[in-house]
């Protein structure tokens, strides 16, 4: 029996909002061709609102009480899809997010980007069942895509089956100062707030922002923003 490729793409933070679920903005020209020839599930729900349990639980197929990834004090407390394809399988694996740093990072690289190995960068286990796991911090949203893609190339002529597992963090961060969380005119009707062209996201952008631009401007830049990220993908 010949293995199957297979292929696991997390767009963290990415909502049911898509042409192809009716949505009417076309956010996803990339992928659209692609879901046209896909079998959906409409009915999935994420376990949880964040993106250390949640990624967890589609890495392992169980829920955060089972797989120990409950907080930033849990660890992997069981095998991931990587361990069931087995050594037959080449796993290479790509993170974007500080909820997804293995543990085997080197410590000064860390440090260079202002971290530390404390309540963010603790020692999760996701490098486990991986043959090859590559990190990259949540603020590069090129490397990763770069680096899948110079996976698949290596891949091209082997006979061996693969497991290719990349997380992005392209539409989870759409309040940073990207031109590709910018190009909105067509959604907004208009530019972007100067106060909206980067902001820290959170609570409260929705009480000082609100007070100043109005809440049905604030909600229509942030959601052209966040579907302008989408596009991106």
């Amino acid at each position: 029996m010949s293995h199957l490729n297979v292929v696991l793409v997390i767009a963290d933070c990415l909502r049911p909002d898509l042409p192809i679920l009716g949505y009417d903005r076309d956010t996803t020209p990339l992928l659209t061709p692609a879901f046209q020839k896909a079998r959906g599930f409409s009915q999935c729900r994420s376990v949880c609102g964040w993106t250390l349990p949640a990624c967890a639980s589609i890495l392992t197929g169980q829920p955060p009480n089972v797989h120990g990834l409950v907080d930033h004090d849990g660890r992997f407390a069981v095998p991931k899809l990587g361990a069931f394809l087995g050594a037959d399988y080449v796993r290479f694996g790509i993170g974007n997010n500080g909820n997804l740093v293995p543990d085997d990072i080197d410590e000064d690289y860390l440090r260079r980007l202002g971290a530390e190995r404390n309540s963010m960068w603790k020692r999760f286990g996701w490098n486990l069942d991986f043959d090859t796991y590559r990190w990259f911090h949540r603020l590069d949203h090129d490397s990763p895509f770069l680096e899948a893609d110079r996976f698949l190339e290596a891949q091209a002529g082997s006979a061996r089956p693969f497991f290719l597992f990349l997380h992005t963090n392209v539409v989870h961060d759409y309040s940073l100062d990207r031109p590709y969380y910018r190009t909105v005119p067509d959604w907004f009707g208009g530019d972007v707030p100067p106060e909206l062209e980067s902001f820290h996201d959170g609570p409260g952008v929705w009480v000082h922002l609100r007070e100043r631009l109005g809440g049905e401007t604030l909600r229509r830049v942030i959601k052209a923003r966040y579907d302008s990220g989408s596009r991106e993908i």
